[in-house]
């Protein structure tokens, strides 16, 4: 069974999805910019959310993939299954 972690689709409200669907944007220089980066399994539109550091450690024992650097926008999302 796959992980699975709770966050807010800025349209949908809270949501639930497979922590292999998102993504850990880390800022190489600003380290409290950290953002996850998600596509919503109901409306198909790409969310973000600051978190905190500790939320971070969190989520990559959940399976949440890592990004690191300043051109994290163009990277590719995976898509929900």
């Amino acid at each position: 069974m796959a992980n699975i972690i709770t966050t807010s689709c800025e349209w949908c409200g809270d949501i639930e999805l497979a922590a292999g669907t998102a993504l850990i944007d880390i800022p190489v220089r600003a380290r409290d910019d950290t953002t996850i980066r998600f596509t919503c399994p109901h409306c198909n539109r790409t969310g973000s959310q600051q978190v905190p550091e500790r939320v971070v450690m969190l989520l990559l024992r959940a399976g949440v993939q890592v990004s690191v650097g300043p051109e994290q926008e163009s990277d590719r999302l995976p898509r929900p299954r």
